[in-house]
């Protein structure tokens, strides 16, 4: 399993296994990825993410926003094809 270490104080900083992640291309990826860290652990509706990043999107929009940053933070974080991903994601959560 990879070990992330996340700096949320002072600059972002994210490495994994030691090397820094850098591949963050919005603001909504790094906000969704210090949100998750801080709720470890427990699922989260896709709709309260969606309206958590976007509140003065229509709801559409605003999950189609969260689907391609979750995509985005998985790709930065090289999570989408591990054994053992560090984000679980599903449909609904």
């Amino acid at each position: 399993m990879a070990l992330l270490k996340i700096e949320l104080l002072g600059a972002f900083r994210v490495a994994r296994d030691g090397q820094p992640v850098t591949g963050f291309e919005t603001d909504a990826a790094r906000a969704l990825l210090a949100y998750l860290v801080m709720q470890a652990g427990a699922p989260f509706r896709r709709e309260t993410l969606a309206d958590l990043l976007w509140p003065s999107q229509p709801a559409s929009k605003a999950l189609g926003n969260l689907r391609k940053t979750l995509s985005r933070l998985r790709s930065a974080l090289q999570d989408q094809n591990a054994d053992h991903p560090l984000i679980e994601v599903t449909r609904e959560a």
